[in-house]
């Protein structure tokens, strides 16, 4: 099986991503972890301005970066987070 990490900056990230993000960054995980990629070395997401940067050797997966356009950050919106956030409770 794979062991999936975070560098601390990607663990950062990953915490103030919006919901769309987040899905994108959780499918990607996915696949990294059944090794669904090859050879790659990084998974793009134009549409939503994303990149996630990582590092794989054996059964380790780092992910390194997670890149986002900043029109999308969270604090960025903060009605439409809660409005998000009250449609999923």
């Amino acid at each position: 099986m794979i062991e999936l990490r975070f560098s601390p900056q990607a663990k950062k990230k990953y915490a103030i991503l919006t919901g769309a993000q987040r899905t994108f960054i959780d499918h990607g995980l996915d696949h990294l972890k059944i090794d669904k990629l090859g050879i790659s070395r990084e998974m793009v997401n134009e549409e939503l301005g994303m990149r996630i940067l990582f590092t794989k050797k054996d059964n380790l997966v780092v992910v390194d970066k997670i890149i986002t356009d900043a029109a999308h950050d969270r604090a960025a919106y903060p009605e439409a987070q809660q409005r998000m956030m009250d449609w999923n409770n």
